[in-house]
């Protein structure tokens, strides 16, 4: 269990009692002459309160908008009568007169509304209003961001905050082999460059050394709104190079109503019209659900002060992917040989069960405390891989009077999509029976506080999560990986169709008899350890001036703990025994069914067993020993930022703009490997292990930056905004980087060491866009920007190993070259970007139903990336020149229904200086479409389908002529029971 240090609790301490004593005296202050006005605004039809609306006093050019509850206070008004006006953005403005009385205090609350909503379903309103509040966050943020309702894309076919993410313009998903969002890519910018908040909170995650958030380990159904911020302001942090994420939960004091329940019970399911693999067929059908409970109360005195959200959430996602991979010979030239050719087959049911709580309880009419938890638990028991490699070494056979002779393996003769090999020594069937088992835990509490006056207002929160993984061998270690090789076989491919290949061995020893599978059969067993914690503390003052034209100034800190460890308890063993390895699998394979070919693989979870029988299997104890060491690392990274900003307003012209700066402690701790001794030398395994690796060292390094920045909004008309934006931010190193290690080549002659004193990489970032906002709720964007980036991390040789026992290595590898990591190099991104929204309720009739929404990004790169040469687009790793989104929905009545495209152009996914190694994934265009109809408002029926046209994964070789890997995810089907009451 990680413990708090008394540093951290003695910080907490500080900036909660700092932060009380300010509130309090802030609050003592003398209270002026004038009179005051509240209230809340709220949707008429759907009964929510609104953040954001605008409430105005044109003539004494008094205005302010709503909190996230809806409230709203304008105070020290001059006594009479004044004409106030509410805006929001989907619903018609409210204009009213009300009475202000000296030192008094008139309530007013406003119920907007519009011809959309008036014969509108609860379920369709609630969509309209996610959309319009999204619109109206993004028009009155001061700096360039897109916001994006949970709702706007109907039901989410995985409930994951990633599949949202996606559809926001510049973002691009990182996809596993089972199809499911893994990470984002911002702005052409790699996952572990960017960030993703909870409420403004860094949030542990399962990435463990990685910095990238792994989008898909928390469920969309926590949340209300996606925010995504592309210049930064000086009181957000500054670590995200392309962008960052921010999940937003709703207010629980944001209903008009005392109690709201919603839910939504169905399940995923494998339809046998579409194409599905064996073991998903016999596993068809899993429950998806969801529900929420929102209730306001009085408490202490107060009304409606006290609000609770719950929300409970179950899914299994279950997929069943299978692939076919090739690799070609090392060329560019027409014909090139297929040396290696593998089928793949998995079956994983990913099970998560998660509950969010909050609480906000309103003190008084100033102050506001508030209380979040999350539990999150993500289990995969049993993720079943299935491999079979065919390979061989990659060298032509000669022929002699047309018969081939040596030790070539590919036979002359061979076409682009035809190979046959030879079966001689190094052509090989292996064959990888795999069940592995992936535990997520993730625990969140936090506290906070918000003090709303005239002139001040504060806010500070603290909050820690934890993040524990467990990746082992199935539930109760039942499982593990095992590796077994046929060796010395003949075998033809023909990839014609490289979606249905034609396999046909020609030679060796039968590849469908279990007796030939007896070389190199070696079991794995993994049991590792990984432990996330994060601690964030934070304050915010801000001080309305009394000036002529609206300013504010706005002051804060914010202290962060970053901590990861892992450990390991894999082990190794080596078949011995002489009887052919049992027992087979029952599972059916994909590339039995098409092609009818039967390789025999181990059930896994039926060896662990039989590992106590030393006449079958031989434990590597200095594999075990020596994972102990080489596994167990950790690294921490503690942040102290603090900034200064103003934000003013000249009629139509906003100007925010600050500094901030950063300091990043880090430290680091491994052990080092020296030259291992042999087995003569020490036999005894432990021994030589403990001699070998037991090394312990520690790094520490730390760096300090600032950011400044500025931002201009200019309203050309009322529904006309431009913006223009100059900003910093940077990527931190690698969280392995922080840990000292040593990578040891002896034929190359090299040591590789960490470096903790690594700087990130720092980006000044230009913003210019123009957004039309469309009534009643709509919007088209226009952007462009540009990123300077420099500091790339690359290695480089910083010396020579010396001679003697000092030398870091006991006196070892004297003469090895020594590598590092360093900061070098520069690159440009720049990029357009285009995004249209719009409720078509202008149109005549039926068609006032339909809505439609567009976005598409363009970007482009050049520069070293810390290398020698010039890079462009195509030459950079994970960076996606082109991605998109459209989407269209109707709604009339009762009936529902929406088609959703989401497009990712070609990119990069591997590199390599040998251009015939370039791995590029295909562009992929997914479509979803769903229906629904709702009864009344508390019973809706749905259903969705996802990638409809089952549009597989797709990675090639230096060009699409040679496919490298086709990947199937397969349709699936979500179908359901929704409701509110």
């Amino acid at each position: 269990m990680y413990k708090l240090s008394a540093k951290i609790w003695w910080s907490i301490r500080f900036v909660i009692l700092g932060c009380l004593g300010f509130a309090v005296a802030v609050a003592q202050t003398s209270v002026p002459d004038g009179g005051s006005l509240g209230g809340n605004v709220s949707n008429r039809a759907t009964g929510n309160l609104l953040e954001g609306a605008s409430v105005d006093i044109p003539k004494l050019g008094r205005g302010t908008s709503t909190d996230r509850t809806g409230r709203y206070v304008l105070q020290n008004l001059p006594p009479g009568v004044h004409e106030v006006v509410v805006t929001y953005a989907g619903l018609d403005a409210v204009r009213e007169t009300v009475s202000i009385i000296a030192s008094g205090r008139a309530t007013r609350n406003f119920d907007l509304t519009s011809d959309v909503y008036q014969l509108a379903e609860v379920r369709v309103s609630g969509e309209r209003e996610g959309n319009a509040a999204a619109i109206t966050a993004q028009r009155n943020a001061s700096n360039v961001k897109n916001v994006v309702a949970l709702d706007a894309y109907g039901n989410l076919p995985n409930m994951s905050a990633g599949e949202l993410m996606v559809r926001l313009p510049g973002v691009s998903g990182q996809l596993d082999q089972e199809g499911n969002v893994v990470a984002v890519m911002i702005r052409g910018t790699d996952p572990g460059l960017n960030r993703v908040n909870v409420d403004g909170n860094l949030v542990s995650n399962v990435g463990g050394f990685g910095r990238n958030f792994q989008t898909h380990s928390l469920t969309g159904a926590m949340f209300d709104q996606v925010e995504l911020t592309k210049g930064h302001l000086p009181d957000q942090s500054a670590d995200s190079l392309g962008g960052s994420v921010n999940l937003k939960t709703r207010s629980p004091l944001s209903i008009k109503e005392k109690r709201r329940v919603n839910y939504s019970v169905g399940a995923r399911w494998a339809a046998p019209f579409f194409e599905q693999s064996p073991m998903r067929k016999e596993h068809p059908i899993h429950p998806q659900t969801n529900v929420g409970y929102q209730e306001v109360f009085d408490f202490g005195g107060g009304q409606r002060n006290l609000g609770i959200a719950l929300t409970g959430f179950y899914s299994e996602n279950v997929n069943s992917p299978y692939f076919y991979l090739y690799d070609y010979q090392a060329t560019t030239a027409s014909p090139a040989y297929i040396w290696d050719y593998r089928t793949y087959s998995q079956f994983n049911n990913r099970k998560q069960t998660a509950l969010n709580l909050k609480t906000e309880y309103r003190i008084s009419e100033t102050t506001k405390v508030i209380l979040t938890g999350i539990y999150n638990d993500a289990l995969e028991a049993f993720d079943r891989r299935y491999t079979a490699r065919f390979f061989s070494n990659q060298t032509i056979a000669t022929t002699v009077g047309g018969v081939p002779t040596g030790t070539g393996a590919i036979l002359p003769g061979f076409t682009e999509d035809v190979t046959e090999v030879r079966a001689v020594a190094g052509s090989n069937l292996q064959t990888t029976s795999v069940l592995n088992s992936f535990f997520n835990r993730t625990r969140l509490a936090g506290i906070g506080a918000e003090h709303r006056m005239e002139r001040w207002e504060i806010d500070y929160d603290t909050n820690y999560s934890q993040t524990h993984n467990n990746l082992a061998a199935g539930l109760n270690g039942p499982g593990g990986s095992l590796v077994a090789v046929v060796p010395t076989i003949g075998w033809r491919i023909d990839a014609s169709n490289p979606a249905e290949p034609v396999f046909t061995q020609t030679a060796g020893p039968s590849i469908y008899d279990i007796a030939s599978y007896r070389n190199n059969v070696v079991f794995t067993k993994r049991n590792n350890l990984r432990d996330v914690d994060v601690l964030n503390a934070k304050i915010n003052l801000l001080y309305r001036a009394d000036a002529s034209f609206p300013l504010k100034f706005k002051a804060g800190a914010a202290y962060r703990e970053h901590k990861v460890a892992e450990g390991s308890g894999q082990t190794r063993w080596n078949y011995v025994g002489t009887a052919p390895l049992t027992p087979l699998t029952n599972d059916k394979m994909y590339d039995g069914v098409r092609t009818g070919r039967a390789i025999p693989f181990v059930e896994t979870s039926a060896v662990t067993s039989q590992l106590g029988n030393p006449a079958l299997w031989s434990e590597d104890i200095y594999n075990r020993e020596t994972n102990k060491f080489s596994g167990t690392r950790d690294a921490t990274e503690d942040i102290l930022a603090g900034y200064l900003m103003a934000d003013a307003r000249f009629n139509r012209l906003g100007v925010v703009g600050g500094l901030r700066t950063e300091r990043t402690e880090v430290s680091g701790f491994g052990y080092i490997r020296v030259a291992p001794a042999t087995v003569a030398q020490i036999p005894d395994p432990v021994a030589r292990a403990l001699h070998d690796w037991s090394h312990p060292v520690t790094n520490q390094g730390s760096y300090t930056k600032s950011f400044p920045s500025i931002h201009f909004t200019y309203d050309v008309r009322s529904n006309l905004r431009a913006r223009a934006s100059w900003s910093t931010s940077f990527g931190r190193p690698p969280f392995g980087s922080l840990v000292p290690a040593a990578t040891i080549s002896d034929p190359a002659r090299t040591v590789r060491i960490n470096n903790p004193s690594l700087e990130p990489q720092y980006a000044k970032n230009i913003d210019l866009s123009l957004e039309y906002y469309i009534r009643p709720a709509g919007l088209i964007s226009i952007g462009y920007f540009r990123k300077d980036v420099r500091d790339y991390i690359v290695t480089r040789d910083i010396g020579i190993v010396a001679a003697g026992n000092n030398n870091g290595y006991d006196g070892d590898y004297v003469g090895y070259t020594l590598q590092s990591q360093a900061n070098s190099g520069s690159a440009k991104i720049s990029g357009f970007e285009f995004d249209y929204r719009q409720q078509l309720t202008s149109l005549p009739g039926p068609l006032k139903g339909l809505a439609v929404s567009a976005n598409f990004t363009l970007l482009q790169t050049e520069g070293n990336y810390g290398g020698t040469t010039q890079s462009s687009t195509d030459k950079i790793v994970d960076f996606v020149p082109e991605s998109g989104n459209a989407s269209l929905s109707y709604r009339r009545g009762g009936f529902g229904a929406n088609i959703v495209l989401n497009y990712t152009g070609r990119y990069l996914d591997a590199f390599s200086s040998d251009a015939s190694r370039l791995s590029y994934r295909a562009s992929r265009a997914i479509v979803n479409a769903g229906v629904s109809y709702q009864f009344r408002p508390q019973y809706t029926l749905f259903c969705d389908v996802l990638n409809v046209f089952n549009e597989p994964q797709r990675l090639y070789r230096s060009s699409p002529s040679r496919p490298s890997q086709i990947l199937y995810n397969n349709p699936a089907v979500t179908f359901g029971l929704s409701g509110q009451f």
